[in-house]
């Protein structure tokens, strides 16, 4: 899987080239609504009207007009889609941020404790639960996108992100300083919500929980919350059969340990179900996880793994470098193929890109790039091959970056 550049034809070749099965889109449903007909309209948008609980809710005709081609683009290809949903806050410091269409709208959506303390970002906001017109307008949302994309007519939707990176709050689902036992039992009534709605009509359909690699790390001050990962899966279990459980997934990432491609020397990644970080090392320690009873879906039905964001980056574009994040690609590839608790793995970023500073977690060189625009490094070659007749020939080179002579010898026994 990967993520998919969709507005060209060259970035539809790719898609076709590399031959994906699964892909990753995100949709800011609640930054393109409307409250009225009216503010649209004098903003020069026309919108599409959908009647929820006997109220017509309000979205951009334009913006959900490109994303069927899209979606339907990707049914055609048997493709997979992935979709992650989150809250763009309207009063964030960062003046180059995306705003919400409608700045009422976004205000409303905007979690009241909204907060951002020096060092921290807050990229995306939890959605507010406090109120009933903003609990209403997120049930309309999430109701809108399951009805549309749960046919072929425009395009299917198999899984559905919400929010995202939750254990690092205060930049990626801010909600202002909380405690753990708060804060879970909040998203989860958000992410409950959602299964409710979207279930009526995909019952394949999931959602699922994203996490970052900080299994058991947490660093817990009133200027930085980094919950434990584990922590906050054990409480979505506790509240899921005291409340009646539902069949929520994960969506992790498993980035190595800061981005290195040289993943299976993490130091914080061990083999210990405590181990502090869970990367591509590691990843024995989730499907464990997964498989222990009091972690399944009533305790019968272990919850799915999807690895919905995951990458290592090349800080240079030496020879060298993109060697590594080759071998890191094939890494990750390999292990997840032997770990029948994990579904699969979605690479973030299909390219370099000037958004992320000083990290290229791309399978491309960025589009702007001065010697070789949008050309494909080693591990473009790497997810190219991977499931063909060529995956040996290309991927095999890689073990000696590695230091081992099979793909089996990555594999390790969890030590307790």
């Amino acid at each position: 899987g990967g993520e998919a550049v969709r507005n060209t034809q060259t970035g539809w070749d790719d898609v076709d080239a590399l031959g994906l099965k699964a892909v990753l889109v995100g949709i800011p449903v609640t930054a393109v609504m409307w409250e009225t007909q009216a503010k649209a309209m004098q903003k020069g948008d026309q919108v599409i009207a959908h009647k929820y609980l006997g109220k017509d809710y309000y979205f951009s005709k334009a913006y959900f007009e490109d994303m069927d081609k899209a979606l339907r683009e990707f049914q055609k290809r048997n493709i997979a889609v992935f979709t992650v949903i989150c809250i763009r806050p309207e009063e964030s410091k960062d003046a180059n941020a995306y705003r919400n269409y409608d700045h009422d709208l976004g205000m409303l959506f905007q979690h009241p404790d909204f907060d951002e303390p020096a060092g921290t970002n807050g990229y995306y906001s939890m959605v507010n639960l406090d109120e009933p017109k903003s609990v209403n307008y997120w049930a309309a949302a999430l109701d809108f996108m399951a009805s549309r994309y749960s046919d072929s007519v425009h395009g299917r939707i198999h899984r559905y992100v919400l929010h995202n990176e939750i254990d690092d709050p205060y930049n990626w689902n801010n909600i202002g300083y909380k405690p753990l036992e708060y804060y879970v039992d909040y998203f989860t009534k958000s992410i409950r919500i959602g299964h409710n709605i979207i279930r009526q009509y995909n019952h394949h359909a999931q959602i699922l929980v994203p996490v970052t690699q900080s299994w058991t790390r947490e660093s817990i001050k009133p200027t930085r919350t980094e919950f434990a990962v584990k922590k906050i899966f054990e409480m979505l279990n506790q509240l899921s059969t005291r409340e009646g459980d539902f069949y929520w997934g994960m969506g992790y990432h498993a980035y190595p340990q800061n981005f290195s491609s040289r993943t299976w020397e993490d130091v914080d990644a061990t083999f210990s179900m405590n181990t502090r970080l869970l990367t591509f090392k590691n990843l024995e320690v989730l499907d464990k996880w997964s498989k222990m009873p009091a972690n399944m879906y009533k305790g019968m039905t272990p919850r799915d793994i999807w690895l919905t964001e995951n990458g290592s980056s090349t800080p240079t574009y030496t020879e060298q470098s993109l060697k590594e994040q080759a071998a890191c690609a094939a890494y990750a590839l390999k292990k997840v193929e032997q770990l029948s608790g994990i579904q699969t793995l979605i690479w973030h970023a299909l390219t370099d890109n000037d958004v992320e500073g000083n990290l290229n977690l791309g399978l491309h060189y960025r589009q702007n790039d001065p010697t070789n625009p949008w050309g494909k490094k080693p591990s473009w070659c790497v997810y190219q091959a991977y499931g063909t007749a060529n995956e040996r020939a290309v991927l095999d080179q890689y073990l000696s970056v590695i230091g081992v002579k099979d793909w089996s010898e990555i594999i390790h026994n969890v030590t307790d």
